[in-house]
């Protein structure tokens, strides 16, 4: 009976040390856009295709159930390239309660290269699934 009991205890205790140990959130991202100027905090239209002369593009979107102390970050990738090249990633700390984010990315000194990229939101909890945003540069 003793050993039961003991065996339940550690069953338990284990399972309290792995739940909290996990960071689970109802915290989410909505209405993830693109453009070239937001208009206030959040892009009017979601684009797809920049111009090459283009000095920034820009990703907003809408962070909902977020506490402060939520992070977010902005992964930015070109895709024409094997294998992908990582070109920036940008981590926003969430310090007051807030509806929108956003991150910009600044033309390189030569110009866009030409071709598909990507953006990707990752909130970091243990059960969000980032969003992707893929644009083409023309």
């Amino acid at each position: 009976m003793k050993t039961k009991i003991l065996s339940l205890f550690l069953i338990a205790s284990c399972v309290f040390i792995m739940a909290s140990s996990c960071e689970v959130s109802t915290a989410n991202l909505t209405d993830v856009k693109m453009c070239e100027i937001p208009e206030g905090d959040l892009c009017a239209e979601d684009q797809a295709e920049f111009a090459t002369d283009l000095e920034e593009i820009y990703v907003t979107a809408v962070l909902n159930n977020a506490p402060e102390g939520t992070q977010v970050t902005f992964y930015w990738r070109y895709l024409d390239e094997d294998p992908v090249v990582e070109i920036d990633s940008v981590t926003v700390d969430i310090e007051e309660v807030t509806s929108s984010i956003y991150s910009a990315l600044t033309a390189p000194p030569a110009g866009w290269p030409t071709g598909r990229y990507e953006v990707e939101l990752k909130i970091h909890t243990d059960n969000a699934e980032p969003v992707k945003k893929q644009f083409e540069i023309k």
